[in-house]
């Protein structure tokens, strides 16, 4: 059930928390975005991650522009934050570095949480980590299977669109208007 599965991450968030600051401390050089799910984890990772600066929902809205304004601009190293926060609409392609410590069956919240690094104008390749207990693996493999369809969804609907602008070019002759002048041109 949903309040077990909180609970067994709830169990787990110390190990989850020690185990992501460690290869985050342990890349200083690279910017990271550190994904939580529960204020807890977030709070617990913004204390162990060197520099790590936390958006949370209870901030005031002034406070959450200015600091993903900030990490955008590189003024800090790592962002903590929820996907349901952060994780829409920004361009964080300055980052290539991203960690999940806790998730939840969104896969769309998954999904765009890594397209903020997977953008326009990103240079490196994304690597994205995943910190989850054993209890928790019935909401890594519901994810693994979203993902799986989203990109069977995505495969057929290429084929479709392929087969569609096939049949659209070489499916038809070409076509023409013949123009026949009925009033003489006047040039000034």
């Amino acid at each position: 059930t949903l309040s077990e599965r909180r609970d067994a991450r709830r169990l787990s968030t110390a190990d989850r928390v020690r185990d992501c600051a460690a290869i985050v401390n342990a890349d200083a050089s690279e910017p990271w975005v550190v994904w939580c799910d529960l204020n807890a984890e977030g709070d617990a990772l913004t204390a162990a991650i060197n520099g790590a600066v936390q958006i949370a929902g209870a901030d005031p809205a002034e406070v959450k522009e200015q600091r993903l304004s900030d990490f955008a601009a590189g003024k800090f190293r790592v962002l903590v934050s929820k996907p349901s926060i952060a994780g829409f609409g920004l361009n964080f392609q300055h980052c290539a570095r991203m960690v999940f410590v806790g998730l939840s069956d969104s896969y769309e919240a998954y999904y765009q949480a890594i397209r903020r690094c997977y953008r326009f104008g990103q240079k490196q390749e994304v690597q994205v980590h995943i910190f989850a207990s054993e209890q928790e693996g019935s909401i890594v493999a519901n994810l693994k299977r979203k993902e799986a369809d989203a990109n069977a969804m995505a495969q057929a609907l290429i084929s479709e669109v392929i087969e569609s602008v096939r049949d659209e070019l070489m499916g038809q002759g070409r076509e023409s208007n013949e123009y026949t002048q009925r009033k003489a041109m006047n040039l000034p």
